[in-house]
Order: structure tokens, then sequence, then C-alpha cells
């Protein structure tokens, strides 16, 4: 009885065991390459990507399911809270837009940049008083002062629409 004892401990625990023990020393070092992609992924969404942080974050194997990117719950969290905001955020400047005459001619375009921290750019044509949307339009004003992200208003060189053009143009080359 001991006999088969001891073999199935050789056999089956012991190797196991070892294995084990290897792959968690082969997980304690995490490569500058790996360091630099989570990096870049984070910057992507405007996520802190300070390397010394980051090593325990990937050796804990803490990828968001939602994102798909090293994260932590609370990360995740906020930028989930962000990116509903800047969606009804941006829903209620749309809706600003379309109330103006002014405002819905002159308007191109939008986009988010994350990497920013999510800010938002509404492009209106150029010659367009953006001191006029600025300071008379209190909705927007009361939009920007009662939200982290930054609304930015800018003169744009083509509309949304001329860019989706060229871009298709190049796709198709």
């Amino acid at each position: 009885m001991k006999t088969i004892i001891g073999a199935f401990l050789a056999f089956f625990i012991i190797p196991f065991s070892y294995a084990h023990a290897n792959s968690n020393s082969n997980n304690m070092s995490v490569t500058e390459e790996t360091v630099n992609k989570v990096i870049e992924e984070r910057e992507l969404f405007g996520i802190n990507s300070d390397a010394t942080d980051l090593e325990d974050l990937i050796l804990e194997g803490n990828i968001s399911l939602k994102f798909g990117v090293h994260m932590t719950d609370e990360e995740e969290q906020d930028l989930s809270t962000r990116l509903e905001e800047q969606k009804e955020t941006t829903n209620k400047i749309q809706d600003i837009i379309k109330s103006s005459k002014y405002l819905e001619d002159n308007y191109l375009g939008s986009y988010i940049d994350q990497a920013s921290g999510g800010d938002i750019f509404f492009g209106f044509k150029p010659g367009t008083d953006l001191n006029i949307i600025k300071n008379n339009n209190r909705s927007l004003n009361t939009l920007n002062n009662n939200s982290e992200i930054d609304i930015v208003l800018y003169h744009a060189e083509y509309s949304e629409d001329e860019l989706d053009e060229i871009t298709s143009i190049i796709n198709k080359t």
C-alpha cells in the first residue's frame, strides 16, 4: 500500500507541484514590451499609465472584460461612468445645436478624444463666431461647468461627411 501511495505521489502530485511552481516563477517578471503595450492600450482610454503601477496589475492578470485592457475594477467603473457622461453630454449638445438655426447651419461634426480624458470636440465652419456660441448659450455653458469633461468648440476645415468620404476613398485604394 505504501508503494502505491509513494508511486501516486511521485507520478502525479510532485510533477504538478513542480509545474505550478515553475508557472508562478515565470509570471513573476514582466517584459518591457508587455508594459509598453499595456501603457499604449491604457493611454487610448485616458487611464493612468505609470509603468511602476502597471507591473502588479499585469502580474495579477487584471484585464477588464468590458474593455479588454489591463485596469483595476475602480478604473473600469470610472471609465464606464465617463463614457455614459460623454454620451449624455453629447446628446444634450446635439439637442442645443438642433435648437438653433445658427448653430445647426454652422455645425460640421464632433469627436471624443478618450486619450485626453474624454474631451468632446464640436467643429463648426470657419468664420463661425464661437464667442457667440460660448457666451450666449446658457445651456452649453452650464453643461461645460457641471462636468469634468471639457467641451471644446473649434473651427473645422472639413465636415464629418467630407472626412468620411475621404476615408472611404483611401480605404478603396
